[in-house]
């Protein structure tokens, strides 16, 4: 069903300049606004003495809360030249408001008047907040990151919230990333507690490839000999020559989303940190009614290279929008979670969807829809939805994929990283570590 308001919680980052700002209002994420980021590519976390089971009830399902933290870090030191370290502290209350804070970028989960005052909501707060302080440049001098005692966490997903994934995605903003509109990536805003995902729906520990290429479109990779990175750049337009702040996404030959953007209110967009690959580049825009546009189909691009693409799109009509989807379960807006080789269903729920208005496709070549075996289910509510048969093959080409509605003028609109095809070993886990 789709999930009541509570039963998706979004993890939002405080960027404190002068008063404490949502995210909506400053963003990170490339191409969206201003942009944050490390002075250097290091930060160094003073890790709370509260950070333990025996300190914190919060943390009682969490036989080493450090170690979590640590692994949490790794996720994007691995992939980028990030470098983060930690050192031990007996503090437990974040800095003060104001414009500077105290130059310690602390982890906590202490139960103080000063963190308690982020959790104004209590236990219906976010699992946790990141308050970063940056200087005119837009350079970090300081990230804190306060888990909420008001909630439960945990190290294996059964119960709560699962921690590696919270403190993973609160890094990310610690570190300059803004939230993700894409539902497989670690930095989308809705993380749920166990009560709200099963197997085939649950919060990934690990990075989605759109992930890795926005850490190192700020810090650059890993090794300066790895083959990275490549940059695509353009401006999107309508065909009145009107600038579209449209989602452009980045593919490679399987069909693997491999990066994600939108275009600033002035149409321009910027995609960094690829790989060395053959890619297509996509648009579109449907809420404003512009479908989806292939800029450019299987170019090539290298360590270095930089590629520039200017489009427009047409405006559509009565294009169909997807509001809520689910895989053999209910409606919901986090990515489904397949592998192996298996029949289902896939359900649709949004504007101009019924059982005989839309064809439906993948990204990839592993999953085939039958959009003629389409039929209405009620869940109630007045959400009339659309079940589509599909059949999904052994072939584990693993990754962050897209589906397609296309309408009968053959005008595409995509749910974009809204598959993640893991393998059966990592399914087999109640969590993809």
């Amino acid at each position: 069903m789709i999930p009541k308001r509570e039963s998706f919680i979004s993890i939002f980052i405080l960027l404190w300049l002068t008063v404490i700002l949502p995210v909506s209002a400053i963003s990170a994420e490339p191409g969206a606004g201003r942009q944050f980021r490390l002075v250097t590519a290091s930060i160094r976390f003073a890790l709370s003495e509260s950070l333990s089971s025996a300190n914190s009830p919060a943390l009682s399902n969490v036989k080493d809360p450090i170690s979590v933290v640590e692994t949490s870090a790794s996720r994007w030191s691995a992939v980028s030249a990030l470098r983060i370290t930690f050192t031990k502290s007996n503090l437990v209350s974040v800095s003060a408001g104001g414009v500077r804070g105290d130059g310690v970028s602390l982890i906590t989960i202490a139960a103080t008047a000063e963190n308690l005052a982020l959790f104004p909501d209590n236990e219906k707060s976010p699992p946790a907040v990141t308050r970063i302080f940056f200087n005119k440049a837009g350079f970090i001098t300081e990230a804190d990151i306060v888990l909420n005692p008001f909630v439960r966490f945990s190290d294996n997903g059964e119960t709560g919230y699962d921690l590696e994934t919270v403190l993973t995605h609160e890094i990310g903003h610690a570190v300059g990333l803004g939230h993700s509109y894409v539902p497989s990536s670690i930095m989308n805003s809705e993380i749920e507690s166990a009560d709200y995902w099963t197997r085939e729906v649950f919060p990934g520990r690990q990075l989605a490839q759109v992930d890795i290429s926005s850490i190192r479109a700020k810090y650059g990779p890993k090794e300066l000999n790895e083959d990275c990175c490549s940059a695509i750049i353009g401006s999107v337009y309508s065909i009145e020559n009107r600038p579209l702040s449209a989602e452009i996404w980045v593919e490679d030959e399987a069909g693997r989303l491999i990066a994600y953007t939108r275009s600033q209110p002035d149409g321009f967009f910027s995609l960094k940190g690829l790989e060395s690959g053959t890619y297509s580049v996509y648009a579109q825009f449907p809420e404003q009614g512009f479908a989806a546009k292939s800029i450019v189909n299987r170019r090539r691009l290298l360590s270095g290279d930089i590629l520039e693409l200017n489009t427009r799109l047409s405006l559509s009509k009565n294009l169909p929008i997807i509001r809520y989807f689910g895989f053999n379960s209910g409606l919901s807006r986090r990515p489904a979670v397949l592998s192996g080789a298996k029949q289902g269903q896939m359900f649709l729920f949004g504007e101009g969807i019924g059982p005989n208005d839309f064809i439906a496709g993948f990204s990839t070549g592993q999953i085939i829809a039958f959009g003629n075996e389409a039929f209405s289910v009620d869940f109630g509510l007045n959400i009339p939805a659309v079940a589509v048969p599909f059949s999904k093959f052994q072939d584990d080409k693993t990754g962050e994929f897209s589906f397609f509605v296309q309408n009968s003028k053959s005008e595409r609109v995509y749910c974009i990283g809204c598959i993640k095809i893991v393998s059966e070993q990592e399914v087999d886990s109640a969590i993809v570590k």
